[in-house]
């Protein structure tokens, strides 16, 4: 095929290095040195905005997460939501749930609770989750008569997380299980927008058959290419 797919997974090493200088941040030491600090160490460049995230998780993983609380009445809540968090420490950034007249429960930046409910006003499309460390998981799906895969997202744990996925919103056809990454709610999120971003060009559909999730099927060729990406691989992946 010619293209050469990388996620680029963050190695224990690079890890390492991160946490010991998240820890040992002062105001001094910036993004930009640690970046070039991995690079050094890696080879691998990377972005601001993943550095940040990590360092967020890994400060989470090992409960060194210092909580910014925020005065939550400087911010302007819209007259139909009502904030469901009694917790007001993500600090000026984080996701709170907040829940409309209707019943639709979502996760807003405090800078977002004066626009309303996303849910009535038709633009909520998802979306990567800023720090959320609850688990989630990337999925390899095939369905056989289509000949075609789909990488997707799904909350929880392992099958169960994708089976529970595909009762609540089905497709028309059976599928069989292919391979999954378990890690957090945005690692997963920003690892299948990846895998769907490098994969484009072998999309199954261009146009809609009619049910939700079509834009996410990919032809079956590019198997080897992406299977790499996931850290479970069933045996089903080798009968296809």
């Amino acid at each position: 095929m010619g293209k050469n797919y990388g996620y680029n997974k963050w190695t224990e090493q690079e890890e390492d290095f991160v946490l010991e200088n998240a820890k040992a941040f002062d105001g001094t030491f910036t993004h930009e040195e640690i970046l070039r600090g991995l690079k050094q160490l890696t080879g691998v460049e990377r972005n601001k905005k993943s550095i940040q995230h990590k360092i967020s998780r890994l400060l989470a993983k090992y409960g060194l997460h210092n909580p910014q609380k925020i005065n939550f009445e400087s911010y302007r809540l819209h007259k139909d939501l009502t904030l469901l968090d009694t917790e007001f420490d993500k600090g000026s950034y984080g996701q709170y749930r907040v829940m409309c007249t209707q019943g639709h429960i979502t996760y807003k930046e405090p800078c977002n609770w004066r626009y309303g409910c996303s849910v009535c006003a038709g633009d909520f499309v998802g979306g990567i989750p800023q720090e959320d460390y609850r688990p989630a998981v990337v999925y390899l799906i095939y369905v056989e008569k289509l000949n075609a895969l789909k990488i997707g997202y799904a909350t929880g744990r392992g099958v169960d997380a994708i089976v529970t996925r595909f009762e609540r919103w089905t497709i028309p056809y059976k599928y069989t299980i292919v391979a999954y990454d378990q890690s957090t709610r945005t690692e997963a999120a920003e690892h299948e927008q990846w895998l769907l971003d490098n994969t484009l060009e072998y999309k199954t559909f261009y146009t809609s058959p009619g049910f939700d999730g079509w834009t996410e099927f990919r032809d079956k060729k590019v198997l080897k290419q992406i299977l790499p990406e996931y850290e479970t691989v069933l045996d089903t992946a080798f009968k296809i």
